[in-house]
């Protein structure tokens, strides 16, 4: 739990500097801010090559030969099945979308208030350092309350902070954005241990592989959804289903919590 929680803070970490450093160029030249944001971007992934080749250079090489009469993995659909996987699985997807919504829809929400660039430059700043502060955390957070009571009290949190975002004023959305950043974040790393922790040792890597088939599915239909129902709902409407997303997810949890 708390090596996941973190890998998953220095993520964070960048979705806290990309946001309020956007802001802040766009703030400072409004007609050609955004071009300059998305340099600023590539720039900071050129960043990451230099780190990318050393870790390919001390890759330890491919995995051993396995040995005569060693057992294969469970199939897919049985893994699916084991006690906890599918709504870890659910939980996993339903928060990463949420997450990517948050991200697309708080700037299309703040251009309908009247809510300045850097303004929602911050607000997603304070997401991403709440969810750093959590998942720093994580390990001693399980250890308080165990992974299914954390896990529960997380999605049910963050499902009702993210329905009410769009509806607060201002400062209650600063409130709302912490209380969804630290939730949000505890949920993700979380998942990454549970699902581990639940497949045995010889399907472990195709278990964590399934989680990410099921993020990207989430990924993909929930914004497509969701930019479906913004011509009807707008923005406000987006975040609250994506909130109602979540307490799903915080639901289905309940029920399988065995």
């Amino acid at each position: 739990d708390g090596r996941y929680g973190h890998l998953s803070f220095v993520a964070s970490f960048g979705q806290l500097i990309g946001p309020a450093a956007a802001g802040l160029i766009v703030a400072a030249d409004p007609r050609g801010g955004t071009g300059l944001a998305l340099v600023f971007g590539g720039l900071l992934a050129l960043m990451a090559v230099p780190f990318v080749v050393r870790t390919w250079r001390t890759d330890p090489g491919s995995a051993s030969p396995r040995p005569a009469g060693a057992t294969t993995g469970p199939p897919l659909m049985t893994m699916l099945r084991s006690p906890g996987m599918a709504p870890a699985m659910l939980a996993s997807l339903t928060v990463l979308a949420t997450i990517d919504v948050i991200v697309v829809y708080l700037p299309a929400l703040g251009e309908e208030r009247g809510i300045s660039v850097p303004v929602v430059g911050a607000l997603l700043a304070v997401r991403a350092g709440a969810s750093m502060a959590s998942r720093l955390l994580l390990a001693r957070m399980v250890g308080w309350f165990g992974r299914a009571r954390l896990m529960i009290g997380s999605l049910t949190i963050a499902a009702g902070s993210v329905i009410v975002l769009p509806f607060l004023p201002l400062p209650g959305m600063f409130v709302a954005m912490v209380i969804a950043g630290w939730t949000l974040g505890v949920c993700q790393p979380m998942t990454m241990s549970w699902v581990a922790a639940r497949a045995s040792h010889t399907a472990r890597a195709t278990a964590m592989s399934l989680r990410l088939v099921g993020n990207r599915i989430g990924q993909v239909a929930i914004p497509l959804a969701a930019g479906s129902l913004a011509a009807v709902t707008g923005s406000a409407g987006v975040l609250a289903v994506a909130g109602l997303t979540v307490a799903v997810s915080a639901a289905v949890t309940v029920r399988r919590r065995s």
